[in-house]
């Protein structure tokens, strides 16, 4: 028997709509649905505070006048996304108001009844620190292969010389290689100013460049 007091399945599809709606509208990430021409359909309170706009003023506008920078990258996505009904991912860099800002996409296309797709549903994730860093490392990697060559004199170093090397590479100094080592800090001094010598470095920058070439230490 039926409760008369649980709503039925046409009284729960308009609370259920509106339930999504009030999700995707508060959700504190950028999300925006869009017709196959690129005029929006929808935008989330998250994505117009980032861009500095009224939520209505986007309503009928285009993502092509919205993003002038991508805008034939975004007609060709769109044309792809269109035609073979499948998400696909991306990362680009969007111009706001507070800077440039790394995002990854999510692209979905959405498919009617006659399987027809009507509007595509962009998901986007801020990466900018992500990007930032993995630049910061690629730079460091990229001035790391300059000017610092393996020297063959690596091999002719004594064992002593390489393993007090590698001990300075992690971050020892001479006290703690010395009672790592139980020699005197003199001792241990002269054993990594010896391996330095032998292989051209100047400095503990040098050092560092070379252990991380040789792989004795990773960033």
């Amino acid at each position: 028997m039926a409760n008369k007091n649980q709503p039925s399945t046409e009284e729960k599809q308009p609370q259920n709509s509106e339930k999504h709606r009030k999700l995707l509208e508060n959700a504190n990430m950028p999300m925006v649905y869009y017709a196959t021409d690129g005029r929006f359909l929808f935008m989330n309170e998250f994505t117009t505070r980032n861009l500095r706009h009224a939520n209505s003023s986007f309503w009928g506008t285009s993502l092509y006048d919205l993003l002038p920078s991508l805008a034939d990258e975004l007609r060709i996505r769109n044309r792809m996304l269109t035609e073979r009904g499948i998400g696909q991912q991306y990362e680009d860099a969007i111009e706001l108001s507070s800077g440039t800002r790394w995002f990854s996409s999510m692209a979905q296309p959405l498919i009617d009844d006659n399987g027809k797709v009507f509007a595509i549903q962009v998901i986007s994730q801020d990466i900018t620190k992500f990007k930032n860093r993995k630049n910061v490392i690629n730079y460091c990697n990229d001035r790391l292969s300059l000017n610092i060559p393996l020297s063959d004199a690596w091999d002719i170093l004594t064992s002593r010389e390489k393993e007090i090397f590698e001990l300075t590479a992690i971050g020892y100094d001479r006290v703690e290689i010395a009672d790592q080592l139980c020699i005197s800090p003199r001792t241990a001094e002269a054993h990594r100013s010896n391996a330095m010598s032998k292989l051209g470095l100047r400095n503990k920058t040098d050092l560092i460049r070379f252990a991380l070439r040789k792989g004795i230490i990773s960033l």
